[in-house]
């Protein structure tokens, strides 16, 4: 079996589609539930772009889980869980062909599993924060006062003005 690559997104948006199909062409490439979902998720033109870089075959890619679910076999198993490439999902596909189009809407129950996930993800995000502050709390102390004072919680981006706004 050919040697696998695991791709992330911004090496799929930083390369041309000339090397992917290359790159498909010797190797088995990887792509994570959780790099399937940022694809998804993410904006025209860059969706399209990147699945347009995909060979229009069966089987494109190979799908991996994340890392997590590796982690919680290792705990479970006490044994390592090898390389995400030992954990393909087992199944025949191919790419809906309108994906590497900008017209393309994905339909609603696909947008409704998008947003279940999404919901998921947030909920585990707020859980590793509580769990982050609780840890820090036992374990964490420095000799600086202002560091031992800090939160862990989402940095938000601020909000760009409206360009309705007066800038002073």
């Amino acid at each position: 079996m050919a040697a696998a690559i695991i791709l992330d997104k911004s090496f799929l948006q930083g390369v041309g589609t000339p090397r992917i199909r290359e790159l498909a062409a010797s190797h088995r490439l990887l792509v994570s539930d959780a790099l399937f979902y940022e694809l998804l998720t993410t904006e025209e033109p860059v969706r399209s772009q990147c699945f347009r870089k995909f060979p229009p075959t069966e089987n494109p890619v190979d799908l991996v889980s994340h890392i997590g679910p590796l982690v919680r076999l290792e705990i479970s198993t006490h044994k390592p869980s090898g390389p995400p490439s030992m954990h393909r999902e087992n199944l025949r596909f191919q790419f809906n062909s309108e994906l590497v189009t900008l017209e393309y809407e994905i339909p609603e129950p696909g947008r409704r599993a998008i947003e279940e996930h999404t919901e998921e993800l947030r909920s585990d995000v707020a859980s590793f924060i509580q769990r982050a502050n609780l840890v820090r709390v036992f374990f964490f102390r420095t000799s600086f006062p202002e560091v031992n004072r800090i939160e862990i919680g989402l940095v938000r981006k601020p909000k760009r003005p409206s360009p309705h706004q007066a800038h002073y």
